[in-house]
């Protein structure tokens, strides 16, 4: 009894360590993506501002989409959207809940371990993905990412942990006369996988995930047999190779699951060895230690989530828009291109998309990023005869785009424009209505406040270029139904 407790105020201390690092951020992040993961209603919209929330994650996600693992097509993706055309939703998602969890952990101490611990995760996951492709268990990118986070609680250790605990374990593990689960409960109070089940749960990373951590026997069926099968097998050729005694026996438990020869099944297995070494590349997993300079580690930190403009990639946004419009695509898509070429390529803060409803009495927000807090969401989605939303009137009714500092004083007041502001939580940003045929359809809000960046001209005509721009493809594809 004394034992347990022991280890359960061992590890709640953990925990409470692991709040104080960036995990809170990974934490929503994750979360959100699992939450996406088990909904089946969930959208390419609800995927890609989860993504588009993160300009870390964004830029990587991109980086992946581009590799030669993922991308086999050789077109150029620049946008998140256009990857998950191009991709598909499945891909996409599995590569944002992987980047979320190894580049948060990657901007902490990147111990030699650290970085074994995740090749050899992402080499389990995809020998757990092939596996459930072919035993068609169903949700094989589910049990991809189940499977790399296994052992999540090993990776926050390693990652987290202080000099003085990490040569300590370091020294016990090369000994190798204690399997690691009794060296970390020694030297910790409790082995690594209880802080595995404890962030699986607390941050609700999935049943899938819990259950596979929970799970007693080493024989399960389903998805969770194939990430203790994946898992297994990466285990057996790190210690044994690929010829050894116990490798082959869980070659043949494959095998027999899987109801396929075994030269098919072998040469599946190597396959997907391969696989896993362009996917780590892909996920930008380092080959050996990769330290981050103390004195720019902060600064990163402090503005990974700020998109700063980027010409090029709003000109490649354009151009990508150009192409898309040759395939005559839903009215969803070219709009979500419009609000991502307004987030990262003009870099703007919080961007929103609203839609007048059918008696053009009010607005209904459609497409948001950067609105984490859902104020400009409720703000903007209100009855258009409400106080503070005069200006938005203003804008529609004259069909002009709307720089809210560049109004005149005797506009601002008939605009009742301090109502607006209030509402926002700033002084300015800048409205466009959205026009087909003469007639207005809708608006994109857009600003800077969260960041206190300055509207410049050269920002103002790059968000008048993208309205013009979605405006016109609106037009064409009123024209071509």
């Amino acid at each position: 009894m004394q034992t347990s407790l022991v280890s359960a105020d061992a590890l709640d201390r953990w925990l409470a360590r692991l709040q104080t690092q960036d995990l809170p951020v990974l934490n929503r992040t994750v979360q959100r993506l699992c939450s996406i993961a088990a909904d089946q209603d969930a959208s390419t919209q609800d995927l890609a501002i989860v993504v588009l929330q993160d300009a870390s994650l964004t830029s990587g996600v991109l980086r992946a989409a581009n590799s030669a693992h993922f991308n086999r097509s050789g077109q150029e993706i620049s946008t998140i959207s256009r990857a998950i055309a191009l991709l598909g939703f499945d891909t996409v998602r599995t590569i944002g809940s992987s980047l979320a969890v190894i580049d948060t952990l990657l901007q902490g101490a990147t111990r030699e371990r650290l970085i074994r611990i995740m090749r050899e995760s992402v080499f389990a996951a995809t020998q757990a993905r092939m596996i459930a492709v072919e035993m068609r268990t169903g949700g094989p990118e589910q049990v991809f990412v189940a499977a790399l986070l296994l052992r999540l609680g090993e990776m926050a250790f390693w990652c987290f942990a202080d000099e003085r605990e990490a040569r300590s374990v370091e020294r016990a593990l090369a000994d190798g006369q204690r399997s690691a689960a009794l060296v970390e409960r020694e030297a910790l109070g409790f082995p690594l996988r209880d802080l595995s089940v404890r962030l699986a749960r607390d941050w609700r990373l999935g049943e899938l995930m819990e259950q596979a951590l929970q799970a007693r026997s080493n024989h399960a069926q389903g998805q969770i047999g194939c990430i203790q099968l994946g898992h297994a097998l990466e285990r057996e050729v790190r210690q044994h190779g690929w010829n050894g005694p116990s490798t082959a026996k869980v070659v043949e438990r494959i095998i027999g699951a899987a109801g396929i020869p075994e030269e098919r099944m072998r040469e599946l297995l190597l396959k997907a060895q391969d696989e896993s070494a362009r996917i780590a590349e892909a996920f930008g997993i380092p080959i050996s230690r990769v330290d981050v300079p103390e004195d720019t580690a902060g600064e990163e930190a402090s503005h990974s989530r700020i998109h700063r403009p980027a010409p090029v990639l709003q000109l490649k946004i354009l151009r990508e828009l150009s192409l898309v419009m040759r395939e005559k695509p839903q009215t969803h898509v070219i709009l979500e291109m419009i609000l991502e070429g307004l987030h990262r390529g003009v870099g703007m803060d919080r961007t929103l998309i609203s839609i007048l409803n059918q008696d053009r009495s009010g607005l209904r927000v459609k497409y948001a990023v950067g609105d984490t807090k859902g104020t400009l969401t409720r703000g903007l989605g209100g009855d258009l005869g409400d106080d503070h939303l005069a200006v938005v009137r203003h804008s529609l009714k004259t069909g002009s785009v709307v720089q809210l500092m560049s109004l005149s004083p005797e506009h601002q007041r008939r605009c009742g424009l301090e109502a607006f502001q209030q509402m926002i939580g700033g002084l300015d940003a800048i409205l466009a209505p959205l026009v087909i045929r003469g007639r207005n359809i809708g608006l994109i809000y857009t600003d800077r406040i969260h960041s206190h960046r300055l509207l410049d001209e050269e920002t103002v005509a790059s968000v008048l270029h993208f309205s013009d721009q979605a405006n016109l493809a609106l037009e064409h594809l009123a024209e071509a139904r």
